[in-house]
C-alpha cells in the first residue's frame, strides 16, 4: 500500500511540475520550428533519393510501404509545429502519440521486409559530403530501427498518461 501511495504520489508531482512547464517560450518554440525545418529537410533528402532512382529503396518496396515511410516523416514534424503555433505541450501530446505508434508500425514493417540498402544512403549528396553518412550500414540502420521500435513501444503509453494526467491539473488550475 505505501509502494502504490509513494508511486502515485511521484506521479502527480510529475505531471504537476509538468503542467507548470506547458507554456512555451519565444526560446522553445523557435526550437520547435527550427526542428520542424530540419526534418523537412531530412524527408525531402529521402524525396530525392526515391525519385532519383537510388538503390537505397529496393526495387520490389511495396506502395504501402513508402506511403508508410512518407507519412511518418512528413506527419512527425506536426506535433512540433502545432507546439510552435499554439505554445502548449499538452494539447499536442495525442499527435506525438499518433507519430509514435506510426513509427513503431513503419518500423516494424520495415524490419520485417527491410527494403533498404544503406550503402546508397549518401547517393544524392555531393561527393565533399558522402562522408557524413558512409559509416551508417545495413547493420547500424537495423539497430537505431529496432531501437526505435523500442523507444516508441515506451512513448505511447508514457506520452498518454502524461497527456491525462497533466490534463486534469491543467483543468484544476483554471
Amino acid at each position: 500500500m505505501a509502494r502504490t501511495t509513494f508511486m502515485t504520489g511521484g506521479l502527480d508531482r510529475h505531471f504537476a511540475q509538468e503542467a507548470k512547464k506547458d507554456r512555451l517560450k519565444g526560446s522553445d518554440r523557435a526550437g520547435n520550428v527550427i526542428g520542424a525545418i530540419c526534418a523537412l529537410a531530412f524527408a525531402l533528402y529521402f524525396v530525392v533519393l526515391y525519385s532519383s532512382g537510388s538503390e537505397l529503396l529496393a526495387s520490389d518496396i511495396t506502395n504501402v510501404e513508402m506511403a508508410l515511410f512518407f507519412w511518418v516523416a512528413l506527419y512527425g514534424i506536426v506535433p512540433g509545429l502545432m507546439k510552435a503555433i499554439l505554445g502548449k505541450k499538452n494539447v499536442t501530446r495525442p499527435l506525438e502519440v499518433i507519430v509514435s505508434i506510426s513509427t513503431l508500425v513503419a518500423l516494424a514493417l520495415f524490419l520485417s521486409s527491410f527494403p533498404f540498402d544503406f550503402d546508397h544512403l549518401g547517393d544524392s549528396l555531393p561527393r565533399s559530403l558522402e562522408f557524413l553518412v558512409s559509416w551508417i550500414d545495413n547493420g547500424i540502420a537495423r539497430f537505431a530501427m529496432w531501437l526505435g521500435v523500442i523507444v516508441s513501444a515506451v512513448m505511447i503509453p508514457y506520452t498518454l498518461m502524461l497527456y491525462f494526467g497533466v490534463r486534469d491539473k491543467l483543468m484544476r488550475m483554471i
